[in-house]
């Protein structure tokens, strides 16, 4: 991982845009924000993030005011607020609609006015809104750093200057739905699921290994769906919780049952086959899970 992150931070420098495609829980937004601290710590501190105090790291990442800004997107989310829009606001008791700058304008206001300085704006899951009616009339400064625009629901004029990357992901099973923008605007790049993400779990005598296991059931998906296993494939992200892998076979069963069991039900239903043939006779509330696993996937233990 440390390699992939390497070349990729490469890439962005190069850039400026890039975009990282995948299927649920390969780690997309993981790896967005990882390339996004790295790159900023060392450009304006000359620091690898990890060395950073406490301070420098919130000042690098606070949610609205850092050199790192993230924005989750969803069909709700529109240009009002992406550039400047009215909002109606109760103002001495009366409403009012009040023109406001909206996250993207302020970030590029914010790294006009301190040059020296690099910032990152990362876009998560872009499939879920409109390229379009996300930037509007800012859409161009995309393609042309540091041209000015004129706004004019406000007058302003508004740049995207060459000291702003972006990140934004998305799933890769909505690419063919994806506006061209994004893969004409951005390098775009694949992830795959890094099963080695996910440590093993030590046991009384061996140790079971979840990449592994994860890793065959997605061939076993593979031969069910096909070509479409790409885009379908369960990620490392799936066995994390509040940032953490499973750390003992409790832990994994939990994960097992309500996070990954759910989801494999979903594609059974979708892709039409008995989910029996993905899973063979593995049954989440097993107390003798371990054994199962064992008898299945003897391989997953060492």
């Amino acid at each position: 991982m440390k390699n992939v992150l390497s070349e990729l931070q490469q890439l962005l420098q190069s850039q400026r845009q890039l975009l990282l495609l995948g299927s649920p829980g390969s780690g997309k937004s993981w790896t967005a924000g990882a390339l996004a601290r790295e790159a900023i710590a060392q450009a304006n501190f000359q620091l690898p993030y990890d060395a950073l105090s406490p301070p420098d790291q919130d000042l690098l990442e606070h949610p609205s005011s850092g050199y790192i800004r993230s924005l989750p997107l969803h069909p709700g989310f529109y240009h009002e607020h992406f550039v400047e829009g009215y909002r109606h606001e109760i103002i001495q008791g009366q409403a009012t609609a009040v023109l406001r700058d909206g996250a993207f304008k302020r970030l590029c206001r914010d790294a006009a006015a301190r040059p020296q300085l690099s910032w990152c704006l990362i876009l998560d899951d872009i499939h879920r809104t409109d390229a379009a009616a996300l930037f509007g009339e800012t859409l161009q400064l995309l393609g042309r750093r540091n041209q000015r625009i004129w706004l004019p629901g406000s007058g302003d004029t508004l740049q995207l200057s060459q000291n702003v990357l972006i990140i934004a992901t998305s799933q890769l099973k909505s690419l063919p739905e994806l506006d061209p923008l994004w893969l004409r605007r951005f390098a775009s790049i694949t992830l795959t699921p890094d099963y080695e993400l996910l440590p093993p779990i030590r046991l009384s005598s061996d140790s079971f290994y979840p990449g592994i296991w994860l890793e065959q059931l997605n061939q076993r998906l593979t031969q069910l769906i096909g070509s479409s296993a790409s885009g379908e494939a369960l990620g490392p992200g799936y066995l994390f919780w509040d940032g953490l892998p499973p750390l003992n076979m409790s832990d994994f069963q939990t994960r097992l049952r309500f996070q990954i069991w759910p989801r494999l039900q979903q594609l059974s239903g979708q892709y039409g086959f008995e989910l029996n043939k993905l899973t063979r006779t593995l049954i989440p509330t097993d107390p003798a899970l371990t054994d199962s696993l064992r008898n299945q996937n003897p391989e997953s233990f060492r």
